[in-house]
């Protein structure tokens, strides 16, 4: 329970300068621009946990020390973080093509 507290606020403390510096929280005019600000802190939010992931994996492997067990952990880490980043990646692309059909 502790590590995922500390996981989490890690986490938090990692991504609030990316979410202020996209400018989300200023006061959109349009659609296109709401779309623009929501994908921008979504990417950089995602890029975030990716290299969180990616460092846990990292650590996990240094720390197993041979021990098939936690070799095995680490390696379903990397992959979770492979895939997460892939769905990242697709849900991104989405989105522009969302924005051609609704936005003329």
């Amino acid at each position: 329970m502790k590590k995922n507290i500390i996981v989490m606020l890690s986490f938090s403390a990692l991504s609030s300068p990316a979410i202020v510096l996209t400018g989300a929280f200023t006061l959109p005019a349009t659609v296109q621009t709401i779309l623009t600000n929501i994908t921008t802190t979504a990417w950089y939010i995602l890029a975030t946990a990716a290299i969180v992931c990616f460092v846990y994996a990292g650590i996990l492997f240094l720390s197993a020390q041979g021990d098939p067990g936690k070799l095995e952990t680490a390696k379903k880490a990397v992959i979770f973080g492979v895939v997460g980043v892939v769905v990242g990646i697709l849900a991104y692309s989405i989105v522009p093509i969302l924005k051609a059909i609704l936005v003329p």
